[in-house]
């Protein structure tokens, strides 16, 4: 079975994905915190969580079974405040001083790792 055919495959591929999105977001949170205000670097970086809220949206999207509705409700929150952030930095950028846009990139940045928390958090009960 390939990794995208099947409730097996789904679940393979998102216990294999979440170790690679938290790496992604440890290196991304490092870039933000170390940036000495480099605009085209955090523009970089607002692009690559752009990119790891597509992959979580996905995982938890194709993640239907097995989740309670607080955890759903938790992972859906912890997203739409990801995607406000990201939002507001990709649109505004041009009126944002550094320092706001650093501010809302490490907002969404923990807000992947809550979603990354819960996936890991089901992913360890379902064993």
């Amino acid at each position: 079975m390939s990794g995208g055919e099947g409730d097996g495959g789904v679940r393979a591929r998102r216990m294999t994905g979440a170790p690679h999105l938290e790496r992604r977001c440890s290196r991304l949170a490092r870039v933000l915190e170390a940036s000495p205000g480099d605009e085209i670097t955090l523009l970089r970086a607002a692009r690559a969580l752009k990119g790891v809220h597509c992959q979580l949206a996905e995982a938890v999207r194709d993640a239907a079974g097995g989740w309670t509705y607080y955890d759903r409700a938790v992972a859906q929150r912890a997203l739409s405040s990801m995607e406000r952030d990201l939002r507001h930095v990709l649109l505004n950028h041009q009126t944002l001083r550094d320092q706001q846009v650093r501010s809302c990139l490490l907002h969404a940045v923990q807000q992947s790792f809550q979603v990354l928390d819960v996936m890991q958090a089901l992913d360890l009960l379902a064993c």
